[in-house]
């Protein structure tokens, strides 16, 4: 992890490096079949493209947060849970991810290995009883997400991360028609937004031809 990260602030200091030193050679004149390498229109698109996805987020930002602090107003706690019948297990776990139908059948495979009970009817009868609690807590969960609208709010801001994520990844990716979209690329990088190495390589490969006058 410590090696990425120096690598990737080695790729970012050479970049901050190319541009400081851009005055003295982008002036080189640049040879035709380099400056016609990008469509800017191409550019211009996926940059609209971006634009529009980021400003859907945005926009449906105010009522995803309405619709969870609703939902943390009418939400069950896992206090209405017993959980008796798992003493050594993680609490979260048990309440939003735990197999019961699996769990429940495993419990009653262990009579006489793991367990034992001098009334087994008692015994199971208890064993359910925390079951059943945590499939009303489950049931309660979902149906304050559905009636708070936080359901349908969350589902419409993961597509709406994923549009955006592929809009970047497209854009970034892409390579710069000009300088204005290379420094574009590297104030995207360095403000601290999510990247990947890839964006990085594909970055330091348009500072190299748009700031070495077309000669690389």
């Amino acid at each position: 992890m410590v090696e990425a990260q120096t690598s990737r602030r080695a790729l970012v200091g050479a970049l901050a490096a190319m541009v400081v030193a851009a005055p003295v050679v982008a002036a080189a004149p640049r040879a035709p079949s380099q400056m016609a390498l990008v469509d800017r229109s191409a550019w211009d698109r996926a940059m609209r493209a971006y634009q529009r996805a980021n400003r859907a987020l945005d926009d449906h930002d105010a009522h995803y947060w309405a619709t969870f602090d609703a939902f943390q107003c009418t939400k069950p706690t896992q206090g209405e849970i017993d959980f008796r019948a798992f003493p050594f297990a993680d609490r979260n776990y048990v309440a939003h991810v735990l197999d019961l139908d699996q769990s429940w059948a495993s419990w009653l495979s262990q009579e006489g290995k793991l367990w034992w009970a001098k009334d087994r009817n008692e015994a199971i009868a208890r064993q359910l009883a925390s079951y059943d609690s945590v499939r009303r807590y489950r049931q309660r969960m979902d149906e304050a997400e559905r009636q708070s609208g936080y359901a349908a709010a969350e589902d419409l801001e993961e597509r709406l991360q994923d549009q955006l994520s592929a809009a970047t990844s497209s854009l970034i990716t892409m390579p710069a028609p000009d300088v204005p979209a290379l420094l574009w690329k590297m104030e995207y990088l360095l403000d601290g937004s999510a990247w990947s190495e890839e964006f990085l390589h594909q970055t330091l490969a348009d500072a190299r031809r748009l700031l070495s006058g077309g000669l690389n």
